[in-house]
């Protein structure tokens, strides 16, 4: 079985197993780096003329 979760802002947040209450954790979700070039806007699909 398996859980998904998209998280929409930047932050830390905690989790925890209620069945077994030592098992716990942490999300670091950080803000997305705008000036990275592999955004799907950025990407090229056409072949290089050079090859």
């Amino acid at each position: 079985q398996s859980y998904s979760l998209k998280f929409v802002e930047a932050g830390e947040f905690d989790y925890y197993c209620i069945y077994h209450p030592t098992m716990v954790g942490q999300v670091v979700v950080n803000q997305p780096d705008t000036s990275s070039s592999t955004s799907e806007d950025s990407i090229n699909e056409e072949p290089d003329e050079e090859n």
